[in-house]
């Protein structure tokens, strides 16, 4: 797909299922792609027609990029990668379906969070796993400075250590292969998008004052050991949107999609399709797994 005000326009996106069920758009985490929803696709096909893509500077996608650091960072703001979702429904002529459902995981929760803030009149419902309404702690602020100051580098040793920290340590065992594909997705992205990325979503993105303008049925799913993303930021969200369910995993990490699918899938397809006008949400339950 061609659009927009990239460097060279091309987004990959990939579209599957019957176009008379409704449209979910899955949006990735920071220095994924497409493939990080793999595992739940499968059980999503029987009810919704599923639109994933690579971010501007992932996967498949251009690499728009400025002259230093200073110039690429505007391109590569949570907001700007909202627009593009918008700009991927119009050329694809997805923007007028009835039912449009959205669900974002980690930094892909937090581009869902101002997709539905900056176009509140096109989602149905929203689904946010693993996110927070901002990330500017003084730990993340203090990584950010030291990979500005080159005392952090992204390279496979750094990356391993985030997916050492991303998974449980069973699912780590019993499919090791998860390491290299994590590893290689994010070394495709490269230094110079991943800092301005990080550098964004640290400490240029805070929408927690925004969130109750989000008025759309929302669902939250979070595990409570997530050491990438804090379970604190799924409370937060819950407490701030006023049509909200909070779904908890006790005794799952960051990796909720590859090692729960078949549960994530169930709460997701549950929300999205049921009626529930007559259901009480801002409502928290916890799940077993």
């Amino acid at each position: 797909i061609v659009f927009g005000d990239w460097s060279s326009d091309v987004c990959s996106s990939d579209l599957e299922g019957e176009p008379d069920k409704p449209l979910l758009l899955l949006s990735h985490g920071f220095g994924s792609d497409v493939h990080s929803f793999d595992h739940i696709v499968p059980f999503l096909l029987p009810d919704f027609q599923v639109l994933r893509w690579d971010y501007r500077g992932h996967g498949d996608s251009d690499q728009p990029k400025g002259a230093n650091h200073e110039a690429t960072l505007p391109l590569y703001q949570m907001n700007v990668l909202a627009k593009d979702i918008y700009e991927l429904l119009v050329a694809l002529n997805l923007i007028t379906r009835k039912l449009i459902f959205l669900y974002g995981h980690s930094m892909g929760g937090m581009v869902a969070q101002s997709f539905a803030i900056q176009f509140p009149n096109i989602l149905t419902r929203l689904g946010l796993a693993s996110t927070c309404p901002n990330n500017n702690t003084e730990a993340m602020i203090k990584m950010v400075n030291d990979y500005k100051a080159g005392k952090h580098q992204f390279n496979e040793e750094s990356f391993k250590m985030n997916v050492l920290i991303g998974y449980t340590h069973k699912y780590l065992r019993e499919h090791p292969e998860v390491i290299e594909e994590s590893v290689r997705r994010k070394m495709k992205v490269g230094p110079q998008i991943l800092l301005a990325l990080m550098e964004n979503f640290v400490m240029k993105y805070n929408v927690e004052d925004q969130l109750p303008s989000i008025h759309i049925p929302t669902i939250i799913l979070h595990g409570k050991r997530d050491g990438t993303i804090n379970y604190q930021n799924a409370e937060k969200i819950h407490s701030k949107i006023p049509n909200s369910l909070l779904i908890t995993f006790p005794k799952m990490g960051h990796g909720i999609n590859s090692e729960i699918p078949e549960e994530v899938v169930h709460h997701l397809r549950n929300f999205f399709l049921t009626d529930r006008k007559s259901t009480r949400l801002n409502s928290s339950h916890r799940i077993r797994s």
